[in-house]
């Protein structure tokens, strides 16, 4: 937005808000999710952070036998590589991980 001398004013975005709608949106998801599938509330975990430290540090803590990550459609060179997150975190698991690929996803090779 432009003030009447030509100046920008910033405009104030409320971030805290917005952040919390997300994560409510997204809890209140991946729990519909869980209870459609039959799975305990207290089995789910929603957690905020880098996706990759959190995998590596809540399967140590919760002492997971096996990691289960979604595999997605990826270009030519990009198939050279697992994916970036499973593949940055594979060495650093004490358990196994499970690729499952979406419903339709055709290979190329």
């Amino acid at each position: 937005m432009t003030a009447a001398n030509g100046a920008l004013t910033p405009i104030a975005l409320p971030m805290a808000e917005i952040t919390a709608d997300l994560e409510k949106s997204h809890t209140e998801a991946v729990r519909a999710l869980a209870t459609k599938h039959g799975i305990p509330r207290e089995r789910v975990h929603v957690l905020r952070g880098h996706t990759r430290e959190l995998i590596v540090s809540s399967t140590d803590r919760l002492r997971a036998d096996v990691v289960v990550m979604g595999a997605v459609s990826r270009s030519a060179l990009e198939r050279l590589f697992i994916g970036g997150t499973a593949e940055s975190v594979l060495d650093k698991l004490s358990c196994d991980v499970l690729i499952v690929k979406p419903a339709g996803l055709v290979a190329s090779v």
